[in-house]
């Protein structure tokens, strides 16, 4: 089972894929456009 994983921040959207026993196999990150930091 793989498990993915997001972090929404005001900035940025980042996202991995975690195996069960904490291995990350795979991250990615990507800009939110037109954001201004505060909170979405």
């Amino acid at each position: 089972m793989k498990i993915a994983a997001f972090d929404i921040g005001g900035t940025a959207l980042k996202m991995g894929v975690v195996l069960p026993h904490g291995e990350i196999i795979l991250t990615k990150s990507a800009e939110i456009s037109g954001s201004d930091g505060e909170q979405i």
